[in-house]
């Protein structure tokens, strides 16, 4: 089986699928995700947003229509979609924005996590025999408020690549959560917790070379 690489500026994701003998799962989805400190994400993210998660979209494959794919190549190696899936943040606060979607607060942005979501990894190991053998967290959820970090990419697709905005590093860490008592919170290595202006300011030192406490 011939693996399915793509590799971006700040993440670097393999891809493989392995055929077993066992009826369910036929085949796992493996990926692999460069970690970002907070300092590396907050100098170089193209967005640093807080907002509002206002949706989360099912898992799809790297392909216009979304479905799973796979096709075998010359070599007779075979050639296996991606998936991926996409969370919609209302902006409040755009607190870096060096994209070219003018990132206002009020509007909303796409944001795109590669791998499965996690509630449709059961339905997919059923209906396509694919599972990712990841059993982390669950993920974001309507309705919470996060600051989010985000770099532009290329996203490998069936055919060519896709311009996307995508979550920095493992998603998990790209993303900071409210906790009791109203500060914010995250899984990245190196990161603070206090307020939304605490985190806001510490994240603007480091993009202009300061230290910060």
């Amino acid at each position: 089986m011939k693996p399915f690489a793509m590799i971006a500026a700040v993440v670097a994701l393999g891809f493989a699928a392995w055929h077993y003998a066992a009826p369910e799962p036929q085949a796992l989805v493996h990926l692999m995700y460069q970690t970002q400190t907070f300092p590396q994400m907050a100098v170089k993210a193209n967005a640093v947003l807080a907002g509002q998660v206002v949706g989360i979209g099912g898992t799809r494959w790297n392909q216009d229509d979304g479905s799973f794919w796979d096709r075998e190549m010359s070599s007779g190696q075979t050639e296996t979609a991606l998936p991926y899936y996409e969370i919609t943040l209302r902006v409040d606060d755009p607190i870096v924005d060096t994209t070219t979607q003018n990132l206002a607060a009020g509007h909303d942005v796409v944001l795109t996590v590669v791998g499965m979501n996690p509630r449709d990894e059961q339905e997919i190991a059923t209906n396509l025999g694919i599972g990712s053998g990841d059993h982390g967290p669950e993920g974001l959820q309507v309705g919470q408020r996060i600051v989010v970090f985000a770099q532009n990419t290329q996203m490998a697709w069936r055919e060519g690549t896709r311009p996307v905005l995508q979550l920095m590093g493992h998603p998990e860490q790209a993303y900071f959560t409210t906790v009791r008592g109203g500060n914010f919170e995250s899984h990245a290595q190196e990161a603070p917790s206090g307020s939304l202006a605490d985190l806001k300011d510490q994240v603007l030192a480091l993009r202009d070379g300061q230290t910060t406490e």
